[in-house]
């Protein structure tokens, strides 16, 4: 193969995958803000997402996503993704798990109930949430109130916190139909 041959070739093939990622890739609202609207073939539910990337994360390793769907039915629920271990298993193989504080704006920080967090099987850097802790969060984005989250424990050095900014929220919210 001469270098022009494979140098053609590659551009080819960049170009295809470029389009494969535009077809079925995210779109960007700003720079901490992407949705993706789908809706699964089959059984026409809303298989959409929004995802916020935290502000100080260069890396693009933090971020909260708000899921239309849980395997295949509909229903709201979000997940937060850190570069941090959240939770760490203990020497007999159970869960630690931490303590989480949630802020919008200038409201006062709350906790989610214990029955509105879950893990996600295999990983212990995702910590799972749904129910009025959720709707609270979808609420306070679209008034435009930033998001911070605080986890803090003994598996800890020191307590993690992370900020989401709510700008043009409501323009991805818009985007995944409102998970309807």
């Amino acid at each position: 193969m001469t270098a022009q041959f494979r140098l053609l070739t590659a551009a080819l093939l960049a170009l295809t995958l470029q389009g494969v990622g535009q077809a079925q890739g995210s779109i960007k609202v700003n720079t901490n803000l992407y949705y993706l609207k789908q809706i699964d073939p089959i059984t026409d539910v809303n298989t959409s997402y929004v995802r916020i990337f935290e502000v100080n994360d260069q890396d693009g390793d933090t971020a909260f996503l708000i899921r239309c769907s849980e395997r295949g039915k509909p229903n709201v629920w979000g997940t937060f993704r850190g570069k941090n271990e959240i939770i760490p298993l203990d020497a007999e193989g159970n869960d630690i798990w931490p303590a989480v504080t949630l802020r919008l704006g200038t409201d006062a920080p709350f906790e989610p109930l214990d029955a509105e967090l879950f893990a996600l099987e295999d990983t212990t850097k995702q910590i799972a949430l749904d129910g009025k802790s959720l709707d609270r969060i979808v609420v306070g984005l679209l008034a435009g109130k930033k998001l911070v989250m605080r986890l803090s424990g003994e598996q800890f050095r020191q307590p993690l916190t992370y900020t989401f900014s709510a700008q043009n929220f409501a323009t991805a919210w818009n985007g995944v139909k409102a998970c309807k």
